[in-house]
């Protein structure tokens, strides 16, 4: 009985005799060995040129807009346009009735031609009337000289004054008649003027540029003076309309100070470049000018300054009263410090970046942010080129932990970024980076298999 027992036990027995150093090896193959520093791209603060910028809210408007009225009465005969026609200044664009105007011009035409009638009429009679003056003055004269001389009676001199008296009154009524006779020439010619315009006012014409509107009565109906038929605007320049406040004004100021300039020039300053993106827009693709600011200074109500900057429209993607974004620069540009906007990290303690040290550690490095900007952001503190900030792989870095650090390039243009249309520079560096990564990559596959061979 026990040898069967024993014979039962001594095959697994063996077997553990067998397997036991095997065990050994076993722990040994499972022993923990840390995982190598995982790689970072780490690069320099960028350093450069920069022209802070206000940056402001507003609306668009058409530079310039005309209502189309009518200016006489009557029925709307013709419509000579399309809604949304481009129309060009003089176009006819509709018809009022014209036949009661040109009645009324023909017989303006004919009050003019009877006042010329009447006035040549007055002129013969002032010449008849200048005639009989003369002759009758001659006679005075005459019978004077005879009465001096007692050859004539007092009673003849007196009828040759009274005669002289007559035509000199009868000439002086003829030339009024004539200045009468002008004066209704005049007033025949200026209803014949009102006449004519009013013949002409019967053809609406466009009195600028642009788009019209669809009609807004339509043929057939009957308008007044002053009824609104259409609308046209001129888009090819549009406004945007902002306000900035006291305080962004002084801002301004101080940095026109700084450049040398004695005093602040509200001419120079409607002269500042100015920059526009429309909602949904990547960056501020619209360049214009400022071209306005209200003379009449600060709203001491609001405490802000209105402000209108213009922008060529000539491909017409603006469109008016769009809720637009205005940047305007300053004009002193100052050296600036930038840092990709995704590399400031946040915690209880405040904002702060990674960096790595010389002997690849991470290392937490305290800043403070001036402004955000299109994935960028600018320090107030100035870091040196030696100090080299995490920018990509941010998820693999620990502060104390050690890295394996992979230079990458940061490129920034500063008027781009302005304009808000620079690259993302963390999507630039992640690319650098996996692109590097990549070629490490490569290069130990091919050196493994030059071992093999």
């Amino acid at each position: 009985m026990k040898m069967t027992r024993l014979r039962d036990w001594g095959l697994p027995a063996a077997v553990l005799l067998f397997l036991s150093p095997c065990g050994c090896n076993r722990k040994e193959a499972n022993k923990y060995e840390a995982p190598p520093p995982q790689p970072v791209g780490v690069s320099t603060a960028v350093i450069t040129s920069y022209t802070p910028f206000l940056e402001k809210e507003g609306t668009t408007e058409p530079v310039n807009a005309a209502d189309v009225r009518a200016q006489v009465s009557g029925v709307l005969q013709s419509q000579k346009f399309t809604a949304l026609q481009d129309i060009t200044k003089g176009t006819d664009l509709y018809l009022i009735e014209p036949d009661q105007y040109e009645a009324e011009q023909k017989a303006a035409q004919a009050d003019v031609e009877n006042a010329n009638a009447a006035i040549a009429v007055a002129e013969a009679a002032v010449g008849v009337a200048k005639a009989e003056a003369e002759r009758a003055k001659l006679d005075f004269d005459r019978q004077q000289r005879l009465l001096q001389r007692d050859a004539a009676s007092k009673a003849e001199f007196d009828a040759a004054k009274a005669a002289n008296d007559a035509a000199q009154a009868n000439l002086k009524s003829a030339e009024s008649q004539v200045a009468a006779a002008r004066a209704q020439l005049q007033t025949a010619q200026a209803a014949l003027g009102i006449a004519d315009l009013n013949v002409q006012y019967t053809k609406v014409k466009a009195p600028i540029n642009g788009r019209i509107s669809k009609t807004s009565v339509k043929e057939g109906n009957l308008v007044e003076v002053g009824s609104l038929l259409a609308t046209i605007v001129d888009e090819s320049k549009m406004f945007a309309n902002f306000t900035i406040s006291d305080r962004e004004l002084l801002r301004f100021m101080r940095s026109d100070r700084s450049r040398g300039e004695a005093e602040f020039d509200l001419v120079k300053f409607q002269a500042r470049d100015a920059y526009l993106k429309r909602e949904g827009d990547e960056g501020f693709a619209f360049k214009g000018k400022l071209e306005y600011a209200d003379a009449k200074g600060i709203d001491v109500a609001t405490g802000t300054l209105a402000v209108r900057a213009v922008f060529d429209n000539e491909d017409e993607r603006l469109l008016p009263g769009l809720f637009v974004t205005v940047r305007i620069p300053e004009s002193q540009a100052v050296e600036a410090t930038f840092v990709p906007e995704l590399s400031v990290q946040r915690d209880q303690r405040g904002e702060y970046l990674l960096l790595v040290d010389d002997q690849n550690i991470v290392q937490r490095e305290s800043v403070s942010v001036i402004k955000r900007m299109n994935g960028w952001a600018r320090l107030t503190e100035s870091l040196s080129p030696q100090q080299k900030i995490v920018v990509s792989g941010l998820q693999k870095a620990q502060v104390g932990r050690p890295v394996t650090p992979v230079d990458v390039t940061l490129d920034l243009d500063a008027d781009a970024l302005t304009r808000g249309m620079n690259e993302n520079p963390t999507d630039e560096a992640e690319e650098q980076l996996a692109e590097k990564m990549s070629e490490a990559a490569e290069s130990n596959d091919d050196g493994v298999a030059d071992g093999q061979e």
